[in-house]
């Protein structure tokens, strides 16, 4: 992202707050829930939905543009399952859009053209090998390290996201120095476990609290010396203090005096399902009703923008929040990350 482009961001979350207009600059859609791995965490393959199809996407994507969203990120399932993905990707980078991804890596070979037209590439990787497959699959952690290292010699910005549970815990320092050796930047987030249905059999590789809290203690310092970490010290501090790592969210009426964000999911960015039905966020998916953007995308943003939630135990969540709530702690380690990466 361009420093013009982070200005116009930044102009927008201003003129929402005085406008009260709600306005999507983020945008994550799950293009599917189809994928061909299994992961502990999460139940989304085994949900079975009807999908937009390419042009009603790209109808939605008019709709959101005209809305003033500047980014969407290509979620699933595996995006990549979807034959018809790059006419979607043609449409939103026609219409000017930032167009990120995040994949499992196993299909990126097959899909150049579609992978080069990305802004950002996110590859999920999430340890050394054992560990990485304990979580995702057999040879599962090979097919991610290609992936990486293919989009990379095709010159796709790209990042790591990794998924901390019992299963990968010890899988901190290896991480950290791979992002480090390979100068990719990467995200660390811990496994959710509450019962939602939304991720599978994420509660047998939960991380007891306290075990939890000594280790986002060591995320903090890492966010604070390594260049690579993209979240800042700040949110994993403030993830730190969550009160019970088996709740994913508080609503308005229990967060009590926790110090986290205003909540911006619904106002400033929203996700979007494989079926249409548009979410405040990520966590709230298939949590809450929601209308459907066949009927309108503005309709169904204004359906879901007083949706009672106040905070949650999500690394990507407090970080956005604090981002579009202009804290400069977190905007000063935003900057400081794109200086020394050039990755959005």
């Amino acid at each position: 992202m361009r420093w013009s482009e982070a200005g116009g961001v930044g102009l927008s979350v201003l003129r929402a707050a005085v406008t009260g207009r709600a306005i999507p600059l983020h945008v994550t859609a799950y293009v599917t829930t189809r994928c061909n791995l299994r992961c502990v965490y999460c139940s989304y393959p085994y949900q079975r939905h009807p999908e937009l199809s390419a042009s009603e996407w790209c109808t939605v994507l008019d709709e959101l543009a005209a809305l003033g969203t500047r980014r969407i990120s290509l979620f699933g399932g595996e995006p990549l399952l979807r034959p018809d993905l790059e006419s979607i990707v043609i449409h939103a980078k026609n219409l000017g859009l930032r167009c990120a991804m995040t994949s499992n890596g196993t299909l990126v070979p097959r899909r150049r053209s579609l992978v080069q037209r990305l802004d950002t590439l996110t590859i999920s990787l999430d340890g050394a090998a054992a560990a990485h497959d304990a979580n995702r699959g057999r040879h599962s952690h090979a097919a991610a390290r290609r992936a990486l290292k293919l989009a990379r010699s095709w010159g796709v910005p790209t990042k790591v996201n990794a998924v901390l549970g019992a299963n990968n815990a010890d899988q901190l320092d290896w991480l950290l120095a791979f992002a480090e050796r390979e100068k990719v930047p990467i995200s660390l987030n811990v496994m959710r476990s509450a019962d939602t249905g939304l991720y599978h059999d994420a509660a047998r590789f939960r991380i007891e609290d306290g075990a939890l809290r000594l280790l986002l203690g060591r995320i903090v310092q890492a966010a604070g010396e390594s260049r690579w970490v993209l979240f800042s010290p700040a949110t994993y501090r403030l993830l730190q203090s969550w009160p019970d790592f088996a709740v994913d969210r508080l609503p308005e009426g229990d967060a009590g005096d926790f110090p986290a964000p205003p909540c911006s999911a619904g106002r400033l960015h929203c996700a979007i399902y494989s079926d249409g039905s548009l979410y405040p966020c990520t966590l709230t998916v298939r949590q809450m009703p929601a209308r459907n953007v066949r009927d309108g995308v503005a309709a169904a943003l204004a359906a879901v923008r007083d949706h009672g939630c106040a905070c949650c135990a999500s690394a990507c969540m407090l970080e956005t929040n604090a981002m579009f709530a202009l804290e400069p702690r977190v905007l000063a380690s935003l900057g400081r990350t794109y200086l020394r990466t050039r990755i959005t």
